[in-house]
């Protein structure tokens, strides 16, 4: 009977010992998945700071041919490029209204998106093109 006894212990410790090493590790991996950083969230970086106050996609045309008007006015008043590259004080002024035509339209773009790419009754963006290539034309490139 002794022998049946310590066959009997020895399966059941052997059971116990293979259930706890199953249990043990699913343990370890339940644990291990919730102690691991969660991947991090896509977040979609901002292009721009909000710069422009816009509360319709009229203010985006609006102030797009605001900048671009006032750019052609400046480079309007030279006869030639060369003439307009020496005046320090214009080209500074035709680089911000550049920058600020640019940081409209990214945020216009992303605001209002294919919205800005359709004619609207505030404007188009063939207007906007034939304004552009009127100042590549006078040799200042948007």
């Amino acid at each position: 009977m002794s022998n049946k006894i310590k066959l009997i212990a020895l399966f059941s410790a052997t059971l116990l010992f293979i259930f706890y090493t199953i249990f043990s590790e699913r343990l370890d991996l339940n644990n291990k998945e919730v102690a691991l950083p969660s991947p991090p969230k896509f977040v979609k970086e901002k292009t721009i700071n909000n710069t422009f106050t816009i509360n319709n996609i009229c203010d985006c045309y609006d102030k797009a041919f605001d900048f671009l008007d006032k750019a052609i006015e400046i480079r309007n008043g030279f006869k030639t490029f060369e003439e307009f590259s020496k005046n320090n004080k214009s080209v500074k002024e035709i680089d911000s209204y550049k920058k600020n035509y640019q940081n409209l339209q990214l945020q216009c773009v992303e605001k209002y998106q294919r919205q800005m790419f359709m004619d609207q009754p505030c404007g188009t963006q063939d207007e906007l093109m034939k304004r552009r290539t009127k100042l590549n034309q006078m040799g200042i490139k948007i």
